[in-house]
């Protein structure tokens, strides 16, 4: 068993990084603040193996980009 990374994002630009990912192995924090807008970015994402936290997003108004996550 190898260990859960956790993946820290608080930009749009940090999203790019797994936008193509379909399972995450490990678990994911978006800490927005004021600079995250979307979460579309996701819309492939449909595993996460660990857990997923979504604070402080301050200007995120939907959870559009989510609509394909089956399991966290």
């Amino acid at each position: 068993n190898s260990p859960l990374n956790t993946y820290y994002f608080n930009n749009e630009a940090g999203l790019d990084t797994i936008k193509n990912c379909e399972v995450l192995n490990g678990s994911l924090i978006i800490q927005g603040d004021y600079s995250l807008t979307s979460l579309e970015k996701l819309s492939n994402l449909r595993h996460i193996s660990g857990y997923m936290v979504i604070l402080d997003s301050h200007i995120l108004n939907t959870l559009n980009g989510l609509q394909n996550l089956e399991h966290i």
